[in-house]
């Protein structure tokens, strides 16, 4: 006779709760692309390394916080007589990533959605008002871009990161003035693949949690 089980064996056996995950917190960086690509997010204790002075924040999220979604195309071959493709060949995997962002009127933010240098730009020594004229044609710099979710206590803290080589801002944000509403801008990245980077997006996973669950997603060290 077959060995037999039940739905509630299999689910305690294959089924690991830790493993779902959320985005608590979100932090997201841009970064010029003469910057490195981090081999790594953690240090040995799973705990964040500090990144260089090169990697700019782009402040509060708001709670809908981001996403980032596949561009997947694919190439079917239809056949006579078959109700299905014979074959299907994917053609194209890109990523899009949309951030909404509190913090607009911060420096670099204002140069990346504006799509003009403000590096030289001051601010008037006697009124502190900062002043300048849009671009007929923005010119908006690809950048590196580096997202990094946390889920759990520092203690029992999963790390979740994405690094994308180069991406370049695609969208500009609505600025919507409201007496009952925060300032927020939805801004759209796409990814494309760094030929010295060899990929469009390095990811991470770790954390202190990793350290102590590592097993139950899979990775052996």
């Amino acid at each position: 006779m077959a060995d037999t089980t039940t739905i509630e064996a299999l689910k305690k056996k294959h089924n690991k709760a830790k493993n779902v995950r959320k985005a608590l917190n979100v932090l997201a960086f841009v970064a010029p692309l003469t910057t490195a690509v981090p081999d790594a997010l953690t240090g040995a204790s799973g705990a964040m390394k500090e990144l260089s002075a090169d990697w700019t924040p782009l402040g509060i999220f708001t709670t809908d916080g981001g996403e980032i979604t596949p561009d997947v195309s694919v190439d079917d071959v239809d056949g006579l007589g078959y109700a299905e493709p014979v074959r299907s060949d994917l053609t194209k995997a890109t990523k899009t990533i949309k951030l909404n962002i509190f913090e607009l009127f911060r420096k670099e933010m204002l140069s990346l959605t504006h799509g003009i240098d403000l590096s030289q730009v001051k601010a008037n020594a006697t009124t502190g008002e900062v002043v300048f004229d849009d671009p007929l044609l923005p010119s908006i710099p690809e950048k590196r871009l580096l997202i990094v979710a946390a889920d759990g206590p520092a203690d029992d803290e999963w790390l979740m990161g994405w690094c994308f080589t180069r991406a370049k801002l695609v969208s500009m944000p609505t600025i919507g003035l409201k007496a009952t509403d925060a300032i927020t801008g939805d801004l759209e990245f796409k990814a494309f693949a760094d030929e010295a980077a060899g990929t469009a997006c390095r990811n991470y996973y770790g954390g202190s949690a990793m350290l102590k669950h590592r097993d139950i997603t899979g990775f052996s060290v």
